[in-house]
């Protein structure tokens, strides 16, 4: 028999060995009793010795230290740029409609806003001053003040995570290192020089790591920190959807605590179900209530009608201040004058006008119209047959073959084989106003089909059609279903949204509902309906719906076009744009490198240990490194992988989250990212001299403070950049947005006059105008861009306000009485002439055939004549 000579483990494994690594403190007894207790109590001994009273000044004022030199980078150059940037219009928008208590529809959630609006109240502000585009300058809104409050929250989180590494255990110097980190970073800083959402959100994500770390080193788990945690997970989702990663977090961190629970048999069944409860109250039901309870604040701050009024359901629109809904008739008859509701989109009601298409049959344009005009109302007959009030009353049921004449116009509804101007495809057919009272074209007839509550249609079903009640889709003669969807209808001053005939059309896009209702002959007679106020779930619902997609269905259409940047767990060159000028003044959102290297540089180090341990164990082999590393790993294995993970799942999780994203929603990444590298350095120094430490913690400090001043210009905006600077600094940028430097000024002035000449990109109502100044004259220009923005913005919003603002369709006079009356009585003098030629030439043709009759009559009479006078003469 052989025998291995190798090492074997005589001492029996503990259970700390085998404790998940998202567990600070395990409640079996023997946690503490394993073979690193003593390097457990030495680390504690360091900064808690029997100099802990008299030192704890220290951890004070090192933390009043650190928090007072964060204020100072946060404020310096603060005013810089003096007006408002794109970043900020969102919230300072908010801000006045907080003030003005108008309903609208944010961004993100309404924490931020409440916010910033409550600071401006504060501050004697009434939200009056109108915020119209980058680069406006602010007369009396608290833009400064504003920016101020964001810097002081920004500021929030150096002390918190200091905090942090300290409540776990850890010595000062890993504690300073976060600080350091959390100052010295470039993103931190930026965005917290500006009336942002993002500071808010790092405080709350950096306040949830805090209170759960120190509620997990507890030895036994805290009801109030838990509970703490929760409150801080639904202030972060509160503030942006992508505060819900704070959740995530917590819960992974939750799974594998109730997880190691699960495994230990001295736990009964009872003990686990109230575990499970109180985690799943504390990190799921308390995020959730007050993420409920800030938007019912919301809605009760901002009871009146609004600038979103057009992109909202009529259920909510009317139940604000200011919007009356007149009561309609309840059913509908043969004769009614309707108004039909799309339900699908925000693009308004079924409408027509005088214009034509430019394409296909070039027949009368059919769309959907948000504003209130006459071109919106129709008259329903009977598929084939003209109403007239000598008719009795019958009402339009589920399953009817009907006919839509509009109103202004007398044209009829019609589809035909052409394609729409947009929406070019086989399954698509366009969708006209066509014919008159004369005309029958079988193309004009739909059959009415009711969406039942459980979405499906009954063809044997035949109840009465009712206004605001009776949801319904419109089948065509050809097998297509009226529809309309979110494409605009090419043409100057138009942006009417397409309407088409689908084949294959959703119940979503194809839905329509009858807002209103009118015929002369019912009226007193047929009860009258009104929308019914919607509930708080009905609003949250809505509300959320339109966040999701708020880019594209709540266009500003004074704001230009832009695109958002990519972000990067691993980048250390990305930037995102906030602010810049001709003069080479700009603003950038971008990572200090230091803390992304130290952060893969730990990352990798971890997971070749990892690797290292795991082929060891395999090979039942010792090493002096391994065998340090072990001593300390269940010291510092289960901070470390709880901060990476959050840090990986913050910066990732981004994807997966309704809201779109920018290089700046990887901030609270890069926190928890600070705090892995503190973490890290207190493991790998925990035997070190005092002395080298500090050095080695100043050392770090000093290379993230060198990479912090070389990207300082380009996240503070005061200084003048050159082309030149912008491609020595090798980020990720448009470096043709900056000016040539002054000794290529030179170069270029024996040249000829157009090289001399720069361009710059000005952004306009809608657009991005491109804008040339000499070179040399950037200062200059810079005012004549501001005077160019001011006039062109000034002009727009002249013509368009409160709503208008925010819908696509551009709001165009209606037609009058007058003008409707006469329409109809040239469509009716052309169906008129139309007729009376169709009947000359009907006469004419008949008079023809006639008259080739008589002809085809006389030579016959003359053949018989010569037959019959052959036939005599045969005789004779």
């Amino acid at each position: 028999m052989v025998f291995s000579l190798r090492y074997r483990r005589t001492v029996p494994k503990t259970a700390s060995s085998t404790a998940s690594p998202f567990l600070y403190y395990d409640q079996r007894k023997d946690i503490h009793q394993n073979e690193n207790s003593d390097q457990e109590a030495e680390h504690k001994a360091r900064d808690r010795g029997p100099k802990a009273k008299s030192t704890a000044w220290f951890d004070t004022a090192q933390l009043l230290l650190s928090t007072m030199l964060a204020l100072v980078v946060r404020l310096w150059s603060l005013g810089s740029p003096s007006t408002v940037i794109t970043s900020e219009i969102a919230l300072c928008k908010q801000v006045n409609w907080y003030l003005q208590h108008k309903f609208f529809i944010g961004a993100f959630p309404p924490l931020g806003g409440l916010f910033y609006a409550t600071i401006a109240w504060f501050l004697g502000y009434d939200g009056a001053e109108e915020i119209l585009y980058a680069g406006q300058h602010m007369a009396s809104f608290p833009l400064q003040k504003l920016r101020l409050a964001s810097a002081v929250t920004g500021t929030l989180v150096i002390p918190v995570g200091y905090l942090t590494i300290r409540s776990l255990g850890y010595s000062r110097a890993a504690s300073t290192l976060i600080a350091g980190l959390l100052i010295l970073e470039n993103g931190f800083v930026t965005q917290s020089k500006f009336v942002l959402p993002d500071p808010l959100l790092c405080f709350f994500s950096s306040l949830t790591a805090m209170i759960w770390a120190v509620q997990l080193r507890a030895e036994k788990p805290s009801w109030r920190c838990q509970i703490f945690t929760g409150l801080c997970i639904g202030c972060a989702m509160s503030i942006k959807w992508q505060g819900i990663l704070s959740m995530a977090v917590v819960w992974l961190s939750n799974g594998l605590q109730f997880w190691e629970k699960l495994g230990d048999k001295r736990n009964s069944a009872r003990a686990l179900a109230i575990d499970f409860m109180k985690r799943v109250i504390t990190a799921a039901i308390v995020p959730v209530c007050v993420y409920f309870a800030f938007f019912q604040l919301h809605f009760g701050l901002i009871p009146n009608s609004g600038d979103h009024d057009l992109l909202i359901s009529p259920q909510l629109k009317y139940f604000l201040n200011g919007n009356e809904f007149e009561p309609t008739q309840r059913d509908i008859a043969y004769g009614s004058h309707l108004v039909l509701r799309h339900e699908g989109t925000s693009g308004g009601y079924l409408h027509s006008h005088l214009k034509r298409y430019t394409t296909g049959s070039t027949q009368q344009e059919v769309t959907l119209y948000p504003y209130a005009d006459l071109n919106n109302v129709w008259i329903i007959h009977k598929a084939g047959q003209q109403w007239n009030s000598s008719q009795p009353i019958e009402y339009v049921k589920n399953n009817d073959a009907v006919m839509f004449e509009h109103y202004a116009t007398t044209r009829r509804l019609h589809s035909h084989d052409h394609r729409p101007p947009m929406s070019n495809k086989k399954e698509h057919h366009e969708v006209t106003a066509y014919g008159d009272y004369l005309i029958q074209d079988p193309h004009d007839h739909w059959w009415v089909r009711t969406v039942m509550p459980d979405g499906k249609i009954d063809t044997h079903n035949f109840d009465v059609l009712q206004a605001l009640k009776t949801k319904f889709r419109l089948l065509h003669t050809r097998g297509c279903y009226l529809l309309s969807h979110n494409a605009i209808i090419p043409g100057e001053n138009i942006n009417q949204q397409e309407v088409t005939c689908m084949t294959s059309a959703k119940k979503t896009l194809s839905t329509w509902t009858v807002e209103s209702v009118y015929h002369e002959q019912l009226d007193g007679a047929n009860p009258l309906v009104t929308y019914e106020p919607p509930s708080l779930l009905q609003k949250f619902k809505e509300v959320h719906s339109l966040m999701a997609s708020h880019d594209t269905m709540i266009p500003d259409r004074m704001a230009p076009t832009q695109t958002s940047p990519l972000q990067w767990f691993i980048s250390c060159k990305k930037t995102q744009r906030l602010w810049d000028q001709v003069n080479g003044r700009a603003v950038y959102i971008m990572l200090n490198p230091a803390t992304q290297v130290l952060k893969l540089s730990g990352i990798s180090l971890c997971f070749v240990y990892l690797c290292l341990e795991i082929l060891a164990n395999k090979r039942q082999a010792r090493s002096r490194i391994l065998d340090a590393a072990n001593n300390i790993k269940d010291l510092y294995a289960a901070p470390m992988l709880f901060f990476s993970t959050a840090a990986f799942v913050q910066a990732f999780g981004l994807q997966f989250t309704l809201a779109p994203s920018a290089l700046i929603d990887v901030l609270p990444s890069s926190y928890y990212a600070a705090a892995f590298i503190a973490v890290l350095f207190e493991a790998i120094t925990f035997h070190w001299n005092p002395k080298i430490r500090i050095c080695t913690c100043v050392g770090i400090l000093s290379i993230s403070a060198i990479a912090f001043l070389k990207r300082a210009p380009f996240g503070y905006g005061h200084t003048a950049l050159t082309k030149a600077d912008c491609q020595t600094a090798g980020f990720h940028m448009d470096c043709q947005r900056f000016p040539i430097p002054v000794s290529d000024i030179e170069i270029l002035e024996g040249a000829s006059a157009p090289s001399t000449m720069s361009i710059a990109y000005v952004e306009l109502p809608g657009d991005v105008t491109p804008f040339r100044y000499p070179v040399g004259e950037e200062e200059q220009a810079v005012e004549q861009v501001a005077t160019l923005q001011r006039a062109a913005y000034s002009k727009l919003a002249s013509k368009i306000v409160g709503a208008e603002r925010y819908h696509r369709a551009i709001h165009t006079p209606g037609p009058e009485s007058e003008d409707i009356e006469k329409v109809q009585t040239q469509v009716r003098e052309h169906a008129l002439e139309r007729y009376q030629k169709w009947l000359e030439a009907a006469e004419q043709k008949q008079r023809q055939e006639e008259q080739e009759t008589t002809e085809k009559g006389e030579v016959s009479r003359d053949r018989v004549h010569l037959e019959e006078q052959a036939d005599i003469n045969d005789r004779e």
